[in-house]
């Protein structure tokens, strides 16, 4: 039986003023079809389909020194 692999948490990105431009930032470091989102009141929630992508993404939030929390 094949393990299942958990899925990374979800990325809240606070005070998001372009999402869609945010989006197609992030499509440069992963693949656009791994990303999902939502916006909510002030902040955008990230959700990425595979762990490797999520590693690649925060190491990417990190070097771009853009706040972000994750749980």
């Amino acid at each position: 039986e094949p393990q299942s692999t958990p899925k990374p948490p979800p990325i809240f990105i606070p005070d998001v003023t372009d999402v869609n431009k945010m989006i197609t930032h992030f499509s440069k470091v992963i693949p656009k079809s791994e990303i999902s989102y939502k916006s909510l009141r002030n902040q955008v929630m990230l959700r990425i389909s595979s762990a490797d992508s999520y590693r690649k993404l925060v190491k990417s939030l990190d070097s771009s020194k853009i706040s972000y929390n994750t749980f």
